[in-house]
């Protein structure tokens, strides 16, 4: 079996692009298609170009299976007109009898109206450590991390606002935050810190070689994204037995209660001293989750197993 996985910009052109260190130049349109057995795309705007591309294929005589994709939560979208072409994308996807698997409960919730469905967990965890949330209180060194690239998606920027909310309210304590990773928008965040009242409790670290090691020295984890299909770091913070505060994100809504959301509500004294029992992480397991995988390939008779 050939597959391919588009996510990245280009489209068609890509996909050929890759094709030919494989196959050497392809001179027609069919000899492309007889290529491929499967194509997998990860973003709600690479779907649209899957779209174009299987319709491209059916022109030559050869079906193109596309069935995994990361969709944008409907609720994201701004504007109603973008809503309702996301939505024919779907219904054109399932007229062409497309099979997708969703990696969070809540993207399954928006889209398996519209297309034939299932929702497997993205495969993340080895195995469980099951550390159990640490007990902590306000006269606790409380060490706080972010890990992620800077970028706009990551948006650490937002966590600032929150370091801001806990040095006014909490000017004695003394809390540390520490980002680890780097990106077009580090240097930035940098001299953003720089300009702050509270710069000297802000520290920046490399990229963490090993994530787990790194996160068994904090206490809380910051997750700070704009949008994620399954925070992967989220489910590795949570094995580790840290306490998770994130901003608004759909797709963490299975993972995290509401009580760990920063908004205008927010309460740190009762989010430290509430019970917090460890999440069931088990569906995260690499063993469970490929194993959901293969059975639903063979179900759709793209794996000859």
């Amino acid at each position: 079996m050939q597959y391919i996985t588009n996510t990245s910009k280009g489209g068609i052109s890509y996909v050929a692009n890759n094709l030919e260190p494989i196959y050497g130049r392809v001179s027609n349109r069919k000899s492309i298609f007889t290529c491929i057995d499967s194509l997998v795309t990860h973003y709600d705007r690479d779907l649209a170009r899957a779209l174009l591309l299987s319709l491209f294929g059916i022109t030559a005589g050869i079906k193109i299976h596309i069935v995994h994709v990361n969709p944008i939560n409907l609720t994201k979208f701004k504007f109603v007109i973008r809503s309702f072409a996301s939505i024919f994308v779907y219904k054109l996807a399932a007229l062409l009898k497309w099979k997708f698997i969703f990696i969070s409960r809540e993207n399954y919730a928006d889209y398996h109206r519209f297309v034939p469905s299932q929702y497997i967990a993205n495969p993340i965890l080895k195995d469980l450590r099951n550390i159990s949330p640490r007990a902590l209180n306000l006269k606790d060194n409380i060490k706080f991390v972010n890990m992620g690239r800077f970028d706009f998606q990551k948006s650490q920027a937002r966590c600032l606002d929150f370091i801001e909310l806990m040095e006014r309210n909490f000017p004695q304590n003394n809390f540390e935050y520490h980002f680890y990773g780097d990106g077009k928008y580090l240097e930035m965040f940098m001299d953003i810190v720089s300009k702050t009242s509270f710069k000297g409790k802000i520290f920046f670290k490399e990229w963490a070689k090993e994530v787990l090691v790194e996160l068994d020295k904090y206490d809380i984890y910051l997750q700070s994204s704009l949008w994620e299909g399954l925070p992967t770091i989220v489910v590795e913070a949570l094995d580790s037995g840290l306490r998770v505060i994130s901003f608004p994100l759909s797709s963490s809504a299975s993972l995290l209660s509401d009580a760990s959301y920063v908004d205008a509500n927010f309460d740190f004294e009762s989010f430290l001293f509430r019970n917090v029992g460890q999440p069931s992480l088990k569906k995260y397991l690499i063993k469970e989750s490929l194993e959901k995988h293969l059975r639903f390939y063979e179900e759709i008779s793209i794996l000859n197993l």
